[in-house]
């Protein structure tokens, strides 16, 4: 079994919230992105045993030993993990050991490469590219009838995986520039798969999805997930994926674009989440703030069904429902 030193480290580059208490740690599981409602809430548990250390979740309810743990995380054969994770039967150790060294000690002056997910479309079908048969055809029918309810554009693809980790769920990319899928939302299509949300294992605080797209003329939309990005419509909105939204991510965007509007859900958690920003921001009294004129309507995708025959401007309308620090009343949050 790997040392508590080796299991801290890797849990210290794959999990957020990290919290060691004697042989055991506790985390946002990285597997199933935990609580969506609460940042504090860390459901992800595991015990070390120099014998066999194990993990569970009590949000998703995956559990295994740390040897599975790390084939999930890092994608790879249970045996390929033990071989890793293991230096009496392999040097790997020793290679990561010195890897995760180097790149501590040169992570100011070591670029981090671009990674990309578009291997997990190899799992997938999509509405205009599939076998004939039976079994595709409903696949398509509930991507197509997904595709309907939530009111998302033509031009946005979307994938359903028939196998695969994600096996069962809509998946619904981000892409770059360069036309590669830089993240995605994996989302259930029935009860009985869960989580509802299964997303890929990587550090969400590093990307700005519509990055690559910004018209810097023209203001920047800041939205909470993808389907309220993409009902939008355009490319001048981005969203923080559903995390908290902070100051490094804010100050990125304007990098690009220095008017932005935020345009969180219009929820508890979201109002809550826009006084902070207003309040706590460095950036707060600088920037518009979306007030959704309908109060029983919790976010723009939403929105965007229910008023679909409208056929309304979504981002003009944020535009015209936007307000600066100075003109916001109390009441609207």
């Amino acid at each position: 079994m790997p040392s508590l030193d080796f299991i801290h480290r890797f849990l210290l580059e794959n999990f957020e919230n990290v919290h060691v208490r004697g042989n055991q740690f506790i985390a946002r599981c990285s597997l199933c992105g935990d609580s969506l409602k609460s940042k504090r809430k860390r459901r992800f548990g595991l015990k070390y045993d120099d014998k066999n250390s194990v993990y569970h979740c009590y949000n998703c309810g995956s559990s295994g030993s740390f040897y599975q743990l790390y084939a999930i995380i890092k994608n790879i054969d249970v045996n390929d993990a033990y071989r890793e994770c293991e230096p009496s039967i392999s040097e790997n150790f020793s290679k990561i050991h010195e890897k995760f060294l180097f790149k501590e000690k040169h992570k100011s002056e070591v670029s981090a490469p671009i990674h990309t997910f578009n291997d997990v479309t190899s799992d997938c079908l999509t509405e205009y590219n599939y076998e004939p048969g039976t079994l595709n055809e409903s696949y398509v029918s509930v991507l197509k009838q997904f595709r309907k309810d939530r009111c998302m554009p033509s031009k946005i693809p979307l994938f359903f995986a028939y196998k695969g980790r994600y096996q069962g769920r809509i998946v619904i990319p981000v892409y770059n520039a360069n036309g590669d899928i830089i993240y995605f939302q994996a989302r259930s299509t029935t009860d009985h798969i869960i989580p509802k949300y299964l997303n890929p294992i990587f550090p969400k605080e590093t990307i700005i999805p519509n990055f690559d797209f910004f018209d810097t003329t023209k203001p920047v939309i800041v939205v909470e997930g993808i389907l309220d990005m993409y009902s939008i419509n355009g490319r001048n909105t981005t969203c923080c994926l559903g995390k908290e939204l902070n100051d490094e991510f804010i100050g990125k965007v304007r990098t690009k674009c220095k008017d932005i509007i935020i345009a969180l859900d219009n929820d508890i958690e979201g109002k809550k989440a826009t006084k902070k920003i207003i309040h706590q921001s460095m950036y707060g009294r600088e920037l518009k703030y979306f007030i959704m004129p309908y109060k029983n309507i919790k976010d723009l995708n939403e929105l965007s069904v229910l008023y679909r025959q409208q056929n309304i401007n979504m981002y003009e309308f944020i535009l015209d429902n936007s307000h600066g620090y100075i003109k916001l009343k109390s009441e609207d949050l």
